[in-house]
Protein backbone atom coordinates (compact mmCIF):
# COMPACT_ATOMS: atom_id res chain seq x y z
CA UNK A 1 0.00 0.00 0.00
CA UNK A 2 1.24 3.71 -1.24
CA UNK A 3 1.62 6.14 1.69
CA UNK A 4 -0.77 8.59 0.78
CA UNK A 5 -2.91 8.39 3.70
CA UNK A 6 -1.86 10.56 6.73
CA UNK A 7 -0.82 7.67 9.09
CA UNK A 8 -0.98 4.77 6.54
CA UNK A 9 1.69 2.63 5.16
CA UNK A 10 2.47 -0.41 3.46
CA UNK A 11 3.45 -1.99 6.69
CA UNK A 12 0.13 -4.30 7.37
CA UNK A 13 -1.50 -4.75 4.21
CA UNK A 14 -3.64 -7.76 3.42
CA UNK A 15 -1.64 -8.83 0.53
CA UNK A 16 0.61 -10.31 3.44
CA UNK A 17 -2.56 -13.01 4.08
CA UNK A 18 -2.36 -14.17 0.10
CA UNK A 19 1.10 -16.90 1.96
CA UNK A 20 -1.64 -18.79 4.40
CA UNK A 21 -2.83 -21.52 2.28
CA UNK A 22 -5.38 -22.58 5.23
CA UNK A 23 -8.12 -19.88 3.99
CA UNK A 24 -10.68 -21.26 1.93
CA UNK A 25 -11.92 -19.13 -0.54
CA UNK A 26 -15.65 -18.82 -1.48
CA UNK A 27 -16.48 -19.32 -4.59
CA UNK A 28 -17.91 -15.34 -5.12
CA UNK A 29 -15.02 -14.58 -3.18
CA UNK A 30 -12.88 -15.82 -5.76
CA UNK A 31 -14.10 -14.36 -8.84
CA UNK A 32 -13.59 -10.82 -7.53
CA UNK A 33 -10.72 -11.41 -5.81
CA UNK A 34 -8.54 -10.24 -8.79
CA UNK A 35 -7.85 -6.28 -9.26
CA UNK A 36 -9.86 -5.93 -12.85
CA UNK A 37 -12.87 -8.05 -10.72
CA UNK A 38 -12.94 -5.44 -7.90
CA UNK A 39 -12.53 -2.39 -10.35
CA UNK A 40 -15.29 -3.71 -12.38
CA UNK A 41 -17.50 -4.05 -9.24
CA UNK A 42 -16.82 -0.67 -8.29
CA UNK A 43 -17.65 0.68 -11.67
CA UNK A 44 -20.96 -1.51 -12.01
CA UNK A 45 -21.85 -0.26 -7.91
CA UNK A 46 -21.31 3.25 -8.53
CA UNK A 47 -21.69 4.32 -12.13
CA UNK A 48 -18.33 4.71 -12.46
CA UNK A 49 -16.14 3.95 -15.84
CA UNK A 50 -12.97 3.74 -14.17
CA UNK A 51 -9.63 1.83 -16.24
CA UNK A 52 -6.35 2.05 -14.18
CA UNK A 53 -5.94 -0.86 -12.18
CA UNK A 54 -3.43 0.15 -10.11
CA UNK A 55 -6.03 2.72 -8.39
CA UNK A 56 -7.59 -0.53 -6.74
CA UNK A 57 -5.97 -2.37 -3.37
CA UNK A 58 -7.16 -5.39 -1.97
CA UNK A 59 -7.94 -4.52 1.66
CA UNK A 60 -9.84 -8.53 1.86
CA UNK A 61 -9.29 -9.21 6.09
CA UNK A 62 -8.16 -13.06 5.63
CA UNK A 63 -7.19 -13.91 9.02
CA UNK A 64 -8.15 -17.90 9.56
CA UNK A 65 -7.57 -17.41 13.26
CA UNK A 66 -9.71 -14.97 13.78
CA UNK A 67 -12.28 -16.52 11.44
CA UNK A 68 -15.41 -14.94 12.86
CA UNK A 69 -14.10 -11.36 11.68
CA UNK A 70 -13.56 -12.75 8.09
CA UNK A 71 -15.32 -10.51 5.28
CA UNK A 72 -15.76 -12.02 1.98
CA UNK A 73 -14.16 -8.38 0.06
CA UNK A 74 -12.84 -5.26 0.68
CA UNK A 75 -11.32 -3.26 -1.68
CA UNK A 76 -9.73 0.44 -1.56
CA UNK A 77 -9.84 2.60 -4.58
CA UNK A 78 -7.07 5.43 -4.08
CA UNK A 79 -7.98 7.88 -6.61
CA UNK A 80 -11.62 7.97 -5.40
CA UNK A 81 -10.71 7.90 -1.47
CA UNK A 82 -13.43 4.97 -1.43
CA UNK A 83 -13.05 1.90 0.78
CA UNK A 84 -15.51 -0.49 -0.62
CA UNK A 85 -16.68 -3.79 1.88
CA UNK A 86 -18.92 -6.22 0.34
CA UNK A 87 -20.14 -9.29 1.44
CA UNK A 88 -22.15 -12.37 -0.21
CA UNK A 89 -25.14 -13.74 2.03
CA UNK A 90 -27.17 -16.91 1.01
CA UNK A 91 -29.15 -15.84 3.94
CA UNK A 92 -30.27 -13.31 5.49
CA UNK A 93 -28.59 -11.46 8.75
CA UNK A 94 -29.94 -8.36 10.02
CA UNK A 95 -27.00 -7.78 12.19
CA UNK A 96 -24.63 -6.97 8.80
CA UNK A 97 -24.60 -3.20 10.01
CA UNK A 98 -22.73 -4.48 13.34
CA UNK A 99 -20.20 -6.58 11.80
CA UNK A 100 -19.65 -3.87 9.09
CA UNK A 101 -18.72 -1.76 11.91
CA UNK A 102 -16.34 -4.21 13.34
CA UNK A 103 -15.10 -5.23 9.66
CA UNK A 104 -14.55 -1.32 9.21
CA UNK A 105 -12.13 -1.17 12.57
CA UNK A 106 -9.67 -4.10 11.68
CA UNK A 107 -9.62 -2.68 8.01
CA UNK A 108 -8.89 0.81 8.84
CA UNK A 109 -6.14 -1.19 11.62
CA UNK A 110 -4.62 -2.77 9.27
CA UNK A 111 -3.91 0.29 6.86
CA UNK A 112 -2.58 2.37 9.87
CA UNK A 113 1.23 2.32 10.66
CA UNK A 114 2.18 1.73 14.51
CA UNK A 115 0.40 4.32 16.94
CA UNK A 116 -0.82 6.38 14.08
CA UNK A 117 -4.08 7.03 16.10
CA UNK A 118 -1.97 8.55 19.30
CA UNK A 119 -0.28 11.02 16.61
CA UNK A 120 -1.59 14.81 17.25
CA UNK A 121 -2.03 15.12 13.50
CA UNK A 122 -5.23 14.04 12.21
CA UNK A 123 -5.30 10.87 10.40
CA UNK A 124 -7.83 11.41 7.15
CA UNK A 125 -9.42 8.59 6.23
CA UNK A 126 -11.06 7.34 3.07
CA UNK A 127 -14.60 7.01 3.12
CA UNK A 128 -16.79 3.39 3.55
CA UNK A 129 -19.17 2.00 1.79
CA UNK A 130 -20.82 -1.31 2.38
CA UNK A 131 -22.54 -3.67 0.30
CA UNK A 132 -24.65 -7.18 0.74
CA UNK A 133 -25.07 -9.18 -2.72
CA UNK A 134 -27.59 -11.56 -1.76
CA UNK A 135 -28.90 -14.71 -3.44
CA UNK A 136 -30.71 -16.12 -1.12
CA UNK A 137 -34.78 -17.28 -1.48
CA UNK A 138 -36.40 -15.78 1.58
CA UNK A 139 -37.03 -11.90 0.30
CA UNK A 140 -37.74 -11.02 -3.18
CA UNK A 141 -37.17 -7.60 -3.19
CA UNK A 142 -34.54 -5.85 -5.67
CA UNK A 143 -33.00 -3.62 -3.38
CA UNK A 144 -33.10 -2.29 0.26
CA UNK A 145 -30.87 -0.93 2.96
CA UNK A 146 -29.84 -2.07 6.90
CA UNK A 147 -29.06 0.38 9.56
CA UNK A 148 -26.91 0.34 12.22
CA UNK A 149 -29.13 2.81 14.29
CA UNK A 150 -32.20 0.48 13.70
CA UNK A 151 -30.08 -2.26 16.35
CA UNK A 152 -30.72 0.31 19.27
CA UNK A 153 -33.61 0.16 21.24
CA UNK A 154 -36.88 2.53 19.87
CA UNK A 155 -36.52 5.90 21.20
CA UNK A 156 -32.95 5.99 22.26
CA UNK A 157 -30.81 8.83 20.99
CA UNK A 158 -27.61 7.52 19.04
CA UNK A 159 -24.93 9.51 17.92
CA UNK A 160 -23.89 6.88 15.15
CA UNK A 161 -25.20 4.90 12.29
CA UNK A 162 -24.28 3.05 9.18
CA UNK A 163 -25.79 2.60 5.78
CA UNK A 164 -25.94 -1.47 4.22
CA UNK A 165 -26.72 -1.43 0.81
CA UNK A 166 -28.50 -5.00 -0.37
CA UNK A 167 -28.80 -5.81 -4.18
CA UNK A 168 -30.65 -9.05 -4.52
CA UNK A 169 -28.60 -11.13 -7.36
CA UNK A 170 -30.93 -13.86 -7.80
CA UNK A 171 -30.86 -14.51 -11.83
CA UNK A 172 -33.46 -12.06 -13.41
CA UNK A 173 -33.15 -9.14 -10.20
CA UNK A 174 -31.31 -6.13 -10.17
CA UNK A 175 -30.96 -6.58 -13.92
CA UNK A 176 -29.36 -3.34 -14.59
CA UNK A 177 -26.64 -3.72 -12.29
CA UNK A 178 -25.74 -7.08 -13.25
CA UNK A 179 -25.62 -6.35 -17.10
CA UNK A 180 -22.56 -4.34 -16.01
CA UNK A 181 -20.54 -6.88 -14.05
CA UNK A 182 -19.97 -10.00 -16.51
CA UNK A 183 -18.71 -11.72 -13.24
CA UNK A 184 -21.96 -10.98 -11.14
CA UNK A 185 -24.10 -11.66 -13.69
CA UNK A 186 -22.08 -15.00 -14.16
CA UNK A 187 -22.40 -15.96 -10.48
CA UNK A 188 -26.19 -15.28 -10.53
CA UNK A 189 -26.44 -17.39 -14.02
CA UNK A 190 -24.88 -20.26 -12.60
CA UNK A 191 -26.27 -20.45 -8.92
CA UNK A 192 -29.88 -20.36 -10.57
CA UNK A 193 -29.11 -23.34 -12.81
CA UNK A 194 -28.02 -25.03 -9.55
CA UNK A 195 -31.04 -24.11 -7.78
CA UNK A 196 -33.36 -25.42 -10.77
CA UNK A 197 -31.37 -28.67 -10.80
CA UNK A 198 -31.96 -28.84 -7.10
CA UNK A 199 -35.73 -28.16 -7.26
CA UNK A 200 -36.03 -30.18 -10.00
CA UNK A 201 -34.61 -33.58 -8.10
CA UNK A 202 -31.20 -33.70 -8.29
CA UNK A 203 -28.61 -33.95 -5.73
CA UNK A 204 -26.47 -31.17 -4.74
CA UNK A 205 -23.35 -32.42 -6.03
CA UNK A 206 -24.61 -33.25 -9.18
CA UNK A 207 -26.47 -30.32 -9.92
CA UNK A 208 -23.02 -28.51 -9.07
CA UNK A 209 -21.25 -30.73 -11.63
CA UNK A 210 -24.05 -30.40 -14.12
CA UNK A 211 -23.89 -26.47 -13.66
CA UNK A 212 -20.09 -26.33 -14.24
CA UNK A 213 -20.33 -28.14 -17.52
CA UNK A 214 -23.43 -26.27 -19.21
CA UNK A 215 -21.92 -22.62 -17.41
CA UNK A 216 -19.03 -24.09 -19.40
CA UNK A 217 -20.56 -24.83 -22.71
CA UNK A 218 -22.49 -21.88 -23.02
CA UNK A 219 -19.70 -19.38 -22.35
CA UNK A 220 -20.27 -18.51 -19.06
CA UNK A 221 -17.55 -17.78 -16.36
CA UNK A 222 -15.61 -20.31 -19.15
CA UNK A 223 -12.26 -19.66 -17.54
CA UNK A 224 -12.83 -19.80 -13.72
CA UNK A 225 -15.03 -22.44 -13.75
CA UNK A 226 -12.64 -24.50 -16.30
CA UNK A 227 -9.50 -23.93 -14.34
CA UNK A 228 -10.97 -24.56 -10.83
CA UNK A 229 -13.03 -28.08 -11.98
CA UNK A 230 -13.96 -29.93 -8.54
CA UNK A 231 -13.15 -27.34 -6.61
CA UNK A 232 -15.86 -25.29 -7.28
CA UNK A 233 -18.01 -27.97 -4.72
CA UNK A 234 -15.75 -27.81 -1.80
CA UNK A 235 -16.09 -23.19 -2.51
CA UNK A 236 -19.58 -22.89 -3.06
CA UNK A 237 -20.26 -24.91 0.14
CA UNK A 238 -18.46 -22.65 1.99
CA UNK A 239 -20.22 -19.63 1.12
CA UNK A 240 -24.07 -21.54 1.78
CA UNK A 241 -25.55 -22.79 4.48
CA UNK A 242 -26.25 -25.90 2.41
CA UNK A 243 -28.83 -27.83 4.52
CA UNK A 244 -30.67 -24.58 4.49
CA UNK A 245 -30.08 -23.71 0.53
CA UNK A 246 -31.26 -26.77 -0.22
CA UNK A 247 -34.15 -26.91 2.15
CA UNK A 248 -35.59 -23.67 0.37
CA UNK A 249 -35.11 -24.42 -2.72
CA UNK A 250 -37.12 -27.86 -2.49
CA UNK A 251 -39.57 -25.98 -0.78
CA UNK A 252 -39.93 -23.75 -3.34
CA UNK A 253 -40.25 -27.11 -6.02
CA UNK A 254 -42.97 -28.16 -3.35
CA UNK A 255 -45.24 -24.76 -3.66
CA UNK A 256 -45.02 -24.33 -7.06
CA UNK A 257 -46.09 -27.93 -7.84
CA UNK A 258 -48.64 -27.27 -5.15
CA UNK A 259 -49.72 -23.89 -6.63
CA UNK A 260 -49.76 -25.55 -10.48
CA UNK A 261 -51.97 -28.55 -8.75
CA UNK A 262 -54.27 -25.95 -7.47
CA UNK A 263 -55.11 -23.76 -10.66
CA UNK A 264 -55.23 -27.20 -12.71
CA UNK A 265 -58.01 -28.42 -9.80
CA UNK A 266 -59.77 -24.81 -10.27
CA UNK A 267 -59.62 -25.84 -13.89
CA UNK A 268 -60.77 -29.40 -13.85
CA UNK A 269 -64.32 -27.92 -11.68
CA UNK A 270 -64.88 -25.21 -14.17
CA UNK A 271 -64.61 -27.70 -16.79
CA UNK A 272 -66.95 -29.35 -15.37
CA UNK A 273 -69.11 -27.26 -14.04
CA UNK A 274 -68.62 -27.88 -10.46
CA UNK A 275 -67.87 -24.80 -7.71
CA UNK A 276 -64.23 -24.79 -6.89
CA UNK A 277 -63.59 -26.57 -3.68
CA UNK A 278 -65.84 -29.55 -4.36
CA UNK A 279 -64.38 -32.77 -4.17
CA UNK A 280 -63.97 -33.36 -7.61
CA UNK A 281 -61.92 -30.27 -7.67
CA UNK A 282 -59.64 -31.52 -4.64
CA UNK A 283 -58.97 -34.54 -6.24
CA UNK A 284 -57.47 -32.65 -9.77
CA UNK A 285 -55.26 -30.33 -7.28
CA UNK A 286 -53.49 -33.34 -5.94
CA UNK A 287 -53.33 -35.64 -8.52
CA UNK A 288 -51.57 -32.80 -10.69
CA UNK A 289 -49.70 -32.31 -7.17
CA UNK A 290 -48.43 -36.16 -7.62
CA UNK A 291 -48.23 -35.74 -11.61
CA UNK A 292 -45.36 -32.77 -10.88
CA UNK A 293 -42.99 -34.59 -8.61
CA UNK A 294 -44.87 -34.41 -5.40
CA UNK A 295 -44.99 -37.30 -3.07
CA UNK A 296 -47.99 -39.00 -1.14
CA UNK A 297 -46.71 -37.76 1.79
CA UNK A 298 -46.30 -34.32 1.01
CA UNK A 299 -49.99 -34.72 -0.40
CA UNK A 300 -51.32 -35.55 3.15
CA UNK A 301 -49.22 -33.01 4.75
CA UNK A 302 -49.55 -29.76 2.61
CA UNK A 303 -52.89 -30.67 0.60
CA UNK A 304 -54.09 -33.08 3.76
CA UNK A 305 -55.52 -35.17 1.84
CA UNK A 306 -57.21 -37.88 3.01
CA UNK A 307 -56.39 -41.92 2.41
CA UNK A 308 -59.66 -42.03 -0.11
CA UNK A 309 -58.77 -39.33 -1.43
CA UNK A 310 -55.42 -40.37 -2.44
CA UNK A 311 -56.64 -44.19 -3.31
CA UNK A 312 -59.23 -42.43 -6.07
CA UNK A 313 -56.20 -40.55 -7.63
CA UNK A 314 -53.84 -42.89 -7.61
CA UNK A 315 -55.84 -45.48 -9.46
CA UNK A 316 -56.42 -42.85 -12.03
CA UNK A 317 -52.76 -41.96 -12.63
Amino acid sequence: MNENMNGMSAGNTADKTYANTKYKDTFFRYLFKEKSGMLELYNALFDDCLTDESEIEDCTIEDVFTRQMKNDLAFRVRKKRVIVLTEHQSTLNENMPLRFLMYLGRTYNQMMTTNAVYKERRIELDAPEFVVFYNGDRNQKEYWEMHLSDAFPEGVKVNIDLRVRVYNINYGKNSKLLQQTKLLSGYSYFVDKIKHLCKNGSELKEAIDTAVRECIKEGVLTDQLTYLGSEVMGMFATEFDMDEAVKVWKEEAREEGLEEGREEGRKQGIREGRLEGQSEGRLGIIKNYLENGGTVEQARELLKATEEEIQKVTKEM
